[in-house]
């Protein structure tokens, strides 16, 4: 079975985003579901709630932002190779 080598839309690249995005949104929400306290959960880890708290706004952040980048880029490239495409068209 060999796998071909197709590049994701825009739009699917984009839905992977707002999914990942929903999985990140909904971790506190399910974090304070479980059965024992968040305090004991980051104590266990062996930092306080606060660094635990910092540290994970700090790491959704960067990923947000990272990802978006990678968006821009992809999508300039998209524009380009779309604008290019064009102008070989009205030459023919």
């Amino acid at each position: 079975m060999s796998k071909e080598n197709t590049v994701p839309s825009l739009k699917e690249m984009r839905d992977v985003v707002e999914a990942y995005e929903a999985m990140i949104n909904k971790l506190p929400d399910l974090i304070a579901s479980l059965p024992i306290k968040q305090t004991d959960i980051v104590s266990g880890l062996g930092i306080s709630y606060q660094s635990y708290n910092k540290k994970m706004k700090a790491v959704d952040r960067m990923n947000h932002a990272e990802i978006m980048k990678i968006l821009e880029v992809v999508e300039d490239e998209i524009q380009n190779r779309i604008e290019f495409m064009n102008g070989l068209l009205e030459k023919e």
